[in-house]
């Protein structure tokens, strides 16, 4: 109880700041504790927009050999079903 008491105490000087002042702070605040997220954030998009475009050719050409390897299977068992 008495550490709560203590700390309410470190808090009245802040209760007199004008609000121009305790917007100020609170952007401080706000900017020391969410700006590292942020611009982690960017380079881990920047990132995985990078390896999107790496991956996208590669299915691609992935895609391409398997649909030659399974086309001709793919055909023959279309017409067992319709019966020719």
């Amino acid at each position: 109880m008495n550490t709560h008491r203590k700390n309410i105490q470190k808090l009245r000087p802040l209760k007199n700041l004008t609000t121009r002042q305790n917007f100020r702070l609170r952007i401080k605040i706000f900017a020391f504790r969410f700006c590292p997220a942020t611009v982690f954030g960017i380079i881990i998009g920047i990132i995985g927009f990078f390896l999107m475009g790496i991956n996208y050719p590669l299915y691609k050409k992935f895609m391409e050999k398997q649909k030659e390897k399974y086309a001709f299977e793919i055909i023959e068992l279309a017409k067992e079903i319709c019966g020719e």
